[in-house]
Formats: C-alpha cells, structure tokens, sequence
C-alpha cells in the first residue's frame, strides 16, 4: 500500500478539532494507531467515543490527540481532496467503452476513465 500524506486544509469553526488546538497544514498520521489510506479508514475509525490521533506538525513534530465524543459526532477535520488519496482510473481496453466513444473536443473531466467503487460510497457519506 502506497503511504499518502492526509494535510489537513481546515477546521470547522467551533469543533472538537478546534477545541484541541488542530490547525490547517498539520497531517494526519494515524487514527487510534492505524495508518489510513483514504476517507473511508478515516470516517470508519473516527466513529468511535475515544478517538487517538498522531498529528505532525509542519516542523515535523508528532503529537498525540486524544479525544472523547458522542459516536456519530464529526471531529471538524476538513481535506482539500474529499477522497484523501488518488482517483483511481480504468486500464482496460473494452470495445463498448462509453468515453472512448465520445466525440473530441469536450472538457478533459468528460474523458476520465473511472474505476474507483469508491465514488459511490464517497457520495452517499457527502450526504449524511
């Protein structure tokens, strides 16, 4: 598994994030001592009543966070990539593929060769 850098862009004001001193550019490094990969390891071992965060700061320092909240309580952690790592793109050559078969000359986003399952869960968490 590639290991990924998780820089945090923000937090929310008024949050527990806040609240525990958090700020923009500090990284995450693991959650309750496990390296995560994208926003789902994240969502998934965020939900916990105690939270154990390691935080790197810009200067390279790491820090422990430990936090207590109701389960479904959001840190206020926010991330410039919603996913937290690389969309993942179609290899194959299929005959019957769709974007192959679009017309030349739409915007470049059009002609993203999708294959990442992820999106669709990603969709439904935006909107809890």
């Amino acid at each position: 598994m590639k290991q990924t850098e998780h820089i945090i862009s923000g937090v929310k004001a008024g949050s527990i994030a806040e609240e525990a001193g958090i700020i923009s550019g500090d990284k995450i490094v693991s959650v309750n001592g496990e390296t995560i990969e994208d926003i789902f390891d994240y969502q998934y071992l965020t939900e916990d009543e105690q939270v154990n965060l390691i935080i790197e700061r810009e200067n390279g320092e790491l820090w422990p966070v430990e936090i207590e909240k109701d389960s479904d309580e959001d840190i206020g952690i926010l991330f410039d990539n919603g996913l937290m790592d690389e969309y993942k793109t179609c290899h194959n050559k299929c005959i019957f593929c769709f974007i192959d078969q679009m017309p030349t000359g739409m915007r470049d986003t059009l002609y993203f060769k999708d294959d990442d399952s992820r999106l669709s869960f990603y969709k439904e968490i935006m909107l809890l």
